[in-house]
């Protein structure tokens, strides 16, 4: 079955609107207008503040993820975290990713990021999330992170074993090193079921053995 990217239905007004977004981000009336994020009264420190208007745009990214599989009708679940009880509390432990996507016959496992920035920092690969994703790779489903590059208005998708083969290396990954699914307002999650003509190169030597042992580590039964 081939991929029709044409055939997305019209976005919601979630999208369309997405040039001046405002949501409500805490109980003290802090908000987000465009890319600007307003505290009122609210007394924060500027390193509460950044993260804030992480969280922010990271659940604003997840609900045009979320609409943009629905509007070009690709099955899609969102994995949600768990906890872990310990003497006196809940400990919330993260799921090792964000959404099930399939389409076409196909399934991915996939993470939503968002940066504002040109490009995403490989020091923001997670290494267990890679390592998760790698084991579903290896078993013939796709699986990576999709990001926004805020600055440059884009979607793009990396692979979990481009993401490997970065992890740890300096350097920042890039609209061209991936898959473009295009601007935010208007992406086409299909297209990460299209074979990827950007491939990324290992940055050295020992790259190729590092990744066929975290695969093999991935694939390994806990306690294995």
């Amino acid at each position: 079955m081939g991929i029709d990217s044409d055939r997305c239905s019209k976005s919601s007004s979630v999208v369309e609107g997405l040039r001046h977004p405002i949501l409500i981000l805490l109980g003290c009336g802090a908000t987000l207008c465009g890319d600007s994020l307003e505290f009122g009264n609210c007394h924060m420190t500027n390193r509460q503040r950044a993260g804030a208007k992480a969280n922010a745009f990271g659940n604003l990214f997840e609900k045009l993820f979320l609409n943009r599989c629905r509007s070009c009708r690709v099955a899609v679940t969102r994995v949600p975290d768990s906890c872990r009880q310990t003497r006196n509390q809940l400990i919330r432990v993260r799921s090792p990713f964000d959404w099930i996507v399939s389409y076409a016959g196909k399934t991915a496992l996939l993470d939503t990021k968002t940066i504002e920035g040109h490009t995403f920092p490989h020091s923001l690969i997670v290494d267990h999330q890679v390592a998760e994703l790698l084991q579903h790779e290896a078993a013939g489903a796709l699986g990576g992170y999709v990001i926004w590059l805020r600055t440059l208005n884009q979607v793009i998708f990396a692979r979990a074993s481009s993401l490997e083969k970065l992890a740890g290396v300096a350097g920042s990954i890039g609209a061209e090193d991936c898959q473009l699914l295009g601007a935010i307002e208007t992406f086409n999650p299909r297209e990460i079921f299209i074979p990827s003509q950007n491939a990324v190169s290992p940055p050295g030597r020992a790259q190729n053995n590092l990744t066929s042992q975290r695969i093999r580590n991935a694939q390994k039964p806990n306690g294995g």
